[in-house]
């Protein structure tokens, strides 16, 4: 049986999670029923997945760009799933470019 902790135990998964992603956990009961700026960018993101904020639970793994498009979505915790999730999102990223600062 696989569980949270055998997901996020394996090596590939914490170096992306360390290097590529921003992560947060929350309680996403209270979450999509926070009714301030927090709780709408939540929404924000949930409503453009399978699972909607107004029709109940919202569990599952999001990615999200820091203005709130949703990247990809999972409620599975099968490691080969997550992973699969974090590299497609990763390539849907948009292409930014920076000044090199001197």
């Amino acid at each position: 049986m696989l569980d949270r902790a055998s997901t996020f135990s394996d090596p590939e998964v914490i170096k992306l999670l360390q290097t590529a992603f921003v992560p947060v956990a929350l309680d996403q009961a209270y979450q999509r029923r926070q009714q301030d700026a927090e709780g709408e960018f939540y929404r924000k993101i949930v409503n453009q997945g399978p699972r909607k904020a107004e029709d109940g639970t919202t569990q599952g793994r999001y990615v999200a760009t820091a203005d709130g498009k949703l990247l990809g979505f999972n409620n599975n915790r099968d490691t080969a799933r997550v992973l699969k999730l974090m590299r497609e999102s990763l390539t849907k990223l948009p292409t930014v470019t920076v000044a090199v600062i001197e």
